[in-house]
């Protein structure tokens, strides 16, 4: 089976629960083809909610369904099961989720089937502190009729950071695996220190880049056999080059692995990404929760990919392109084009804008700032100097999405 067919299975399987916004949009993804490997399609209900994605096999004879992933929603457009039947029937997993007043994810029970036998059930259970940061996430195994716990992770926060996390795997809650976060000025996470065991004997640290305007531009993994060894070892790196819409065009990954025989394999893939500029991510049904289990994105595109491909710089070898296919959307209303006027950026306190409406401010990791209305300007001198998404709704309820910079 070919690296290629990888990523598409990886793909299907990836798709977890998330809540959506109901909203008017434009197009919708319809279809991703991977060269001529196969061929995911996706289904959508009359809110646009996708409910169903089938990865087709296209190079056999004749084509197979390999899996499907059907999702369904409750009123408030937020998914409360999943079924995904994979290896053409083979397995199956099943997961069903629970949501508390906030809208936060409590419980996410899980089962497994080989054939039409339940081979494992599974839960996940998680806490969250009154800023809705998640606290605590618990995992379960379902054993002679009764609830056993597998593991936990804590996390800790400050000033809305997560500064670390500790995965417990035992009842004495020894920590098996620690990750330390660290923060730029901008709020950007530059770097992640992990340690696995008992014993502090698998070290891993990555260090993230970013450009002036909070882009990420590389991603390097380093790792050591002991905390008290003193050479670090490169073992991955990736880096991504952006055009002048902020569409990263390339992204460049580089791995070294350590065989059992101690050899190095080393494996140089470049990844080229193509734009339709004519119309953005925020009018695309699908389309951002396809592209956040693409494994090679690290990075949030401003425009639609209408197409991607990969060479192997060590042997020549070419893949793809993968091409993605959008449609109008029938009967729905069509989101009407236009542009926000934002000044000053860079902004210290007052951003003023050409329109009245309702405000999001975002991390560019993703966390919610800033919520308001808005006629014509925000105060946002409460907010650390750095790199931030707006989010911007009309009060027809049109959205765009700008990069801010607070001074």
């Amino acid at each position: 089976m070919n690296k290629y067919l990888m990523l598409i299975i990886s793909f299907c399987f990836g798709i977890t629960a998330s809540a959506q916004q109901n909203q008017n949009y434009t197009y919708k993804l319809d279809s991703v083809r991977y060269g001529n490997d196969g061929t995911v399609f996706l289904q959508y209900d009359d809110r646009l909610n996708c409910t169903e994605i089938k990865l087709v096999l296209n190079y056999v004879s004749p084509s197979v369904v390999s899996s499907v992933k059907s999702s369904f929603y409750d009123d408030e457009n937020r998914v409360i099961k999943t079924d995904y039947s994979y290896d053409q029937g083979i397995g199956r997993d099943i997961h069903e989720y629970t949501y508390d007043d906030n809208g936060m994810m409590t419980e996410d029970v899980f089962y497994s089937y080989y054939y039409s036998d339940i081979i494992s059930i599974y839960k996940y259970t998680y806490e969250y502190d009154e800023n809705l940061h998640k606290t605590t996430a618990k995992g379960y195994l379902f054993d002679n009729n009764t609830w056993k716990e597998q593991y936990r992770i804590n996390y800790e926060y400050e000033n809305d950071l997560l500064i670390s996390s500790a995965k417990y795997i035992d009842n004495n809650y020894t920590p098996y695996e620690i990750n330390n976060f660290t923060y730029n000025d901008q709020g950007l996470c530059i770097e992640i220190l992990k340690t696995r065991g008992y014993f502090n004997y698998e070290i891993e640290r990555t260090l993230y880049i970013y450009d002036e305007l909070g882009n990420r531009t590389s991603i390097t993994v380093f790792s050591k056999e002991h905390i008290e060894d003193e050479v670090w070892t490169v073992s991955s790196k990736s880096e991504f080059t952006y055009d002048e819409n902020n569409n990263c065009i390339v992204s460049d990954f580089e791995r070294f692995e350590i065989e059992y025989n101690y050899q190095y394999d080393h494996i140089h893939i470049q990844y080229n990404h193509t734009y339709d500029l004519s119309y953005s991510i925020n009018e695309t049904a699908g389309f951002m929760d396809f592209w956040h289990q693409g494994i090679n994105f690290n990075f949030t595109p401003k425009n639609i990919v209408t197409s991607y491909s990969s060479i192997d710089l060590l042997d020549g070898t070419t893949t793809g392109p993968t091409t993605f296919h959008y449609s109008n959307c029938t009967g729905i209303e069509e989101v009407e084009k236009y542009s926000l006027q934002i000044w000053p950026n860079p902004v210290s306190e007052t951003l003023y804008m050409d329109r009245d409406g309702f405000v999001e401010i975002y991390t560019m990791d993703g966390r919610l700032m800033l919520s308001t209305k808005t006629s014509g300007s925000i105060n946002v001198s409460m907010l650390q100097q750095g790199c931030y998404l707006l989010k911007f709704f009309s009060e027809n309820g049109n959205q765009i999405i700008q990069k801010i910079i607070i001074s």
